[in-house]
């Protein structure tokens, strides 16, 4: 669903080089928020920060 229909709409409205972060939080937040996927509601934000916080560091410091 998200590769198929979100990524497209998507990538019309946000700048290439801001793709791959945005699309990051939106994947987390579609599945923590929306489709409520249990593994990924359980975590704290401790826990979030620790697994996602490096990978957008990486996508800020331009180094995909």
């Amino acid at each position: 669903m998200f590769v198929g229909q979100i990524a497209p709409m998507l990538a019309q409205v946000v700048p290439p080089a801001e793709f791959a972060q945005r699309s990051q939080i939106l994947g987390l937040a579609l599945s923590r928020y929306v489709l409520k996927v249990p593994p990924v509601v359980a975590l704290d934000r401790v826990q979030i920060i620790d697994l996602v916080g490096p990978t957008l560091q990486r996508y800020l410091a331009g180094k995909l």
